[in-house]
This record gives C-alpha cells, sequence and structure tokens, in this order.
C-alpha cells in the first residue's frame, strides 16, 4: 500500500510582493508609453504564480480524498466554491462600475458587449470579433485562467497525486505542441498571446514547479540563475527581438519558471526579505483589485482632466496609480475581504459535511454482521419490497 502524499504549504514568501510589482508594472505600461512590453512580462509572472498556487490547492485536496477525508463532488465543488468567492465579487462589482461609467461618462457602448465578459470569454472575443483593445479587454487574462481552472480541477481532482506531476508535464507539452500548431498554421503573435494555450502553458510551467518544490535542482537556488532569469525576462519583451514567436513564448516560460523556483528554493533571500517588506505585501493584496479597475481609471483621467496634465507622463502616472491603488484598496477592504471571510466559513461547513460523510460510512462498515445468509437474503427482499 502507498504511503499518501503529505499536503503541501499554501503560503510561499515573496509572492505577494511579486504580484503587487507585476500589478504596479502593468498600471505603469497602460499609462505610459515605455519601450518594453512590460505589461505582458507581469501577466506571464502572474500566469506562473497563478499555475503554481492553484495546482498545490488541487494537489492537496487530491491528497485529502486519498487520505478519506473528502470525495470527488465535494473537493471539486469546494475548488470552485473558493475560487468563485475570490474572484467573482470584486471582478463583476468592477464590471458593472465600467459599464455605467462607460456610458454615463464617456458616452461609450461597452454594454453591448458585457456578455463576453459576464462569461469569461473575452479572450476570444478579442480574437474572433474585435480584433482590438478596449476599456475591459485588458481582464482577458483573468479569463484565460478562469479557462485554466474549469479544465485543471477535474482532472487533478480524478487522478492519484503519485501522477500529477507527469499529468502536468504531458499537458504542458500538448499546449506548446499546439502554440506550435497554430503558428504554422498562421497564426500572428496577438492570436497566440489571447489563446488559452499559451497562458495554460505558463500556468502549468508554474504548477510543476509547485508539485516538485521539495526536490528542485540546487541551480535554481543560486544567485546567477536569478540574474539570468530577471536580464532574460525583458531582452524577450523587446519589440525589435526577431525569433518566432512560440520560441520566444517558450524562453519566457522558462525565464519565469525559472524566477519563480529561485523564490522557492531560496526562501531566506535578501530578494524575499525585500518582497516580504510592508509596502509590496499591501500592493499584493490589493494587486487583483488593482489589476482590473486600473485600465477603466486610466481611461477616465485621460479623458476629463486637463490636456497639460496627461500630456506630462510623469504627473500623469503619478495621478493613475494612487488613484488606481485608492480604487483597490476600497475594492479589497469593502468587497474582497467579506467574501474571504465567508470562505472560512464554507471551508468548516465542507469540512464538516465530508466528518459527517466519512463518520457515516465508517458506521456502516463496522455495523455488526451476525445474520446467517438466509436472513441476509430473507432481510434483502423485505428491503426490496419496500421500495417497489
Amino acid at each position: 500500500m502507498t504511503t499518501p502524499r503529505k499536503k503541501r504549504a499554501a503560503h510561499v514568501k515573496g509572492f505577494d510582493g511579486v504580484r503587487g510589482i507585476a500589478a504596479l508594472i502593468v498600471v505603469i505600461h497602460h499609462s505610459i508609453v515605455l519601450p518594453l512590453d512590460l505589461a505582458a512580462l507581469a501577466v506571464f509572472v502572474f500566469f506562473v504564480l497563478s499555475g503554481f498556487l492553484i495546482t498545490n490547492i488541487l494537489s492537496n485536496e487530491r491528497i485529502k480524498m486519498e487520505q478519506g477525508r473528502s470525495v470527488f463532488s465535494t473537493s471539486l465543488k469546494n475548488f470552485w466554491t473558493r475560487r468563485a468567492l475570490r474572484i467573482f465579487p470584486a471582478y463583476y462589482v468592477a464590471l458593472l462600475l465600467t459599464m455605467a461609467m462607460d456610458t454615463y461618462l464617456l458616452g461609450g457602448t461597452f454594454y453591448r458587449d458585457s456578455i463576453w465578459y459576464l462569461a469569461y470569454l473575452q479572450n476570444f472575443f478579442i480574437v474572433l470579433v474585435t480584433h482590438s483593445w478596449g476599456i475591459f479587454t485588458h481582464t482577458w487574462s483573468l479569463a484565460v485562467e478562469q479557462q485554466f481552472y474549469v479544465f485543471l480541477a477535474p482532472l487533478l481532482l480524478a487522478i492519484p497525486s503519485r501522477h500529477h506531476s507527469r499529468a502536468v508535464a504531458l499537458l504542458f507539452g500538448l499546449c506548446l505542441v499546439s502554440i506550435y500548431a497554430l503558428w504554422l498554421g498562421g497564426a500572428g503573435e496577438g492570436l497566440l498571446y489571447l489563446f488559452p494555450f499559451t497562458g495554460i502553458a505558463f500556468a502549468l510551467s508554474g504548477g510543476f514547479v509547485s508539485l516538485n518544490r521539495d526536490r528542485l535542482p540546487t541551480f535554481l537556488g543560486r544567485t546567477w540563475t536569478l540574474a539570468v532569469c530577471l536580464t532574460a525576462m525583458p531582452l524577450l519583451v523587446a519589440p525589435d527581438l526577431d525569433i518566432a514567436t512560440p520560441l520566444k513564448y517558450m524562453l519566457l516560460m522558462v525565464a519565469a519558471t525559472g524566477f519563480i523556483a529561485h523564490l522557492v528554493a531560496r526562501p531566506a533571500s535578501i530578494l524575499i526579505r525585500l518582497l516580504e517588506t510592508k509596502p509590496l505585501i499591501f500592493l499584493g493584496k490589493v494587486s487583483y483589485s488593482l489589476y482590473i479597475l486600473h485600465f477603466p481609471l486610466r481611461v477616465l483621467l485621460g479623458q476629463r482632466l486637463p490636456e497639460t496634465i496627461v500630456a506630462n507622463q510623469a504627473v500623469f502616472l503619478a495621478i493613475v496609480i494612487v488613484v488606481s491603488v485608492l480604487a483597490a484598496s476600497a475594492s479589497y477592504y469593502l468587497v474582497e475581504t467579506r467574501f474571504l471571510a465567508l470562505i472560512k466559513v464554507l471551508r468548516v461547513v465542507f469540512d464538516s459535511q465530508i466528518r459527517q460523510t466519512k463518520k457515516g460510512q465508517d458506521a456502516a462498515r463496522h455495523s455488526p454482521r451476525k445474520r446467517s445468509a438466509t436472513s441476509s437474503a430473507s432481510l434483502m427482499v423485505t428491503s426490496i419490497s419496500k421500495y417497489r
């Protein structure tokens, strides 16, 4: 009999700080002109982080099942309910506010396309319908994450935890094959950027690190590895880089995943201490709302502020950052934390349901069976007759 695997810790030092910096980079990129596509780089790092954390959650849920503390349906319901409470409230509040702002303050027609955003299909909307960016299209990455959850959750919960690493590696390979196939079929970088295969591949690479965090190669903890990853990532998003898009994305996956793996391998490094400072932890906490809200606010400020202020990039950027962080803080404390508290309550409820189910199963399993074969057959006939 195989020994049940141990659950892995959910919190990783430095991750909140990375989230905060990545969100701030996106805000900066969307507010002023930069020579590098740093927003894309930040989104790719988000994918790796998300893949690491989500795979860890799902693997832990599967381990609970193997320990007899849960069942598939309960674990899947638990995962999706917690994800919905974590993601949907702030997202849908921001979506409704953006629709109202666009309609009544900017005279736009964003509401006509809202069905795509309500269903988390905006990445397909951009690729198949508009072929352009808009006031809320920056949330395409959240749609890819939702598609990742829907795709990965039932799979990892259905297969034994000892096979998770191989399953994730296989799925990663299939995503790479799909990216190359699309590229060979004539797909441009924009389509590859937005289609779920690329984002899911980044997420799976983070998931692989999560599943193997206790046996990472020692070189990933070296300072030179960090230096190579931090140097390679911005170079790979340079506009004049002349390499095939699939190769570029694969190299970005290696660099971004290597960076995250370094943080996991060196939890006591100077970099971790830097990422664990209070300002960066705070930015990490509000990073989700900051990511969602910043661009509609940037559009509104760009339309309503005097042209002299908008033309001054430094001043405009400072205003966008301050307003976005304030709005994100309000969203975090007024919306997100309310539902995060509800997640804790539901966790207790789900655990109680699991205990009751297990208690009933144990009672049935250990009930005395002293009846003879004849009396057992008689009881079965009586039971069947009762339900005719």
